[in-house]
């Protein structure tokens, strides 16, 4: 299938409500220049959009590149999510044939789109960027006991997200964390299935592979993540001596006991 181009979805929603069959509620909020406020990414678009009734604000994610079962991994994804009333996930919802777009590059003139809640806040390493510019251990503390809290909570959980990092983690404006980016998510419907994605590198066990795709794929990424939460709150320093923009905030792979974690339980190697 393929999807209009991220122009023709935001002349489309200069339109108004018109354009949904069901989320006709919805305008688009502006940027600074009065056009539709927007995230790219390298497949979709995410806009975000305001109820006309309550002010509340959403997430609109529409689709421009072509994704190998797309539409049947969201409708899995979205009907297990909604079976959730948990702090940690926005409210998630893929809606078919939702959006009418005049396209030049397809024939199609209706298209699926997500709706989720916006999420006000700072991501997670951020928040963590701020604490450690301040030297503030008690923060940073409080920042592991709260991913700690949450991630007690994801174990527990028949899915997984498969990208936690910190940048998928966000800390609202209240001090609640949120797990966003739910595109490579694991559900119990889609077990014998290849990971969609391979996740980002720097946070995944090194001998990852895509048929590594369960609801323990979030189990390596939660314990690197909590140590370094931990060390970075004794130690601030360790922030801002081995981040990176491309690969994790802490640089694992640089400790000596990196490769000899024994992960045989749940990936067999």
């Amino acid at each position: 299938m393929l999807f209009p181009s991220i122009t023709e979805y935001r002349d489309a929603l200069k339109d108004g409500g018109n354009v949904f069959a069901t989320q006709k509620h919805l305008n688009f909020v502006p940027d600074e220049y009065g056009e539709p406020y927007r995230k790219a990414g390298g497949f979709s678009v995410v806009f975000k959009m305001k109820d006309t009734a309550t002010g509340k604000h959403y997430a609109l994610k529409c689709f421009h590149k072509p994704k190998d079962n797309l539409i049947e991994s969201y409708r899995l994804i979205s009907q297990h999510l909604q079976q959730y009333d948990s702090p940690y996930l926005v409210r998630y919802h893929f809606l078919e044939n939702e959006m009418r777009v005049e396209s030049d590059n397809c024939n199609e003139t209706t298209f699926p789109v997500l709706v989720m809640d916006w999420v006000e806040g700072k991501t997670l390493r951020e928040a963590i960027k701020d604490w450690v510019a301040k030297d503030s251990g008690f923060h940073l503390t409080n920042l592991a006991q709260k991913f700690e809290t949450m991630a007690l909570w994801l174990l527990a959980q028949p899915f997984s997200h498969t990208d936690l990092k910190t940048e998928n983690i966000m800390l609202t404006d209240t001090g609640q964390l949120v797990l966003v980016d739910y595109d490579g998510i694991y559900v119990p419907a889609m077990q014998g299935q290849l990971a969609r994605e391979e996740g980002t590198a720097g946070y995944g066990h090194p001998k990852r592979i895509p048929e590594n795709f369960n609801q323990h794929s979030d189990d390596f990424t939660i314990l690197l993540i909590s140590l370094s939460l931990r060390l970075i709150a004794r130690r601030p320093q360790m922030f801002t001596a081995t981040q990176s923009d491309e690969n994790s905030y802490l640089h694992m792979p640089t400790w000596p006991t990196y490769n000899k974690v024994n992960y045989t339980s749940k990936y067999g190697t």
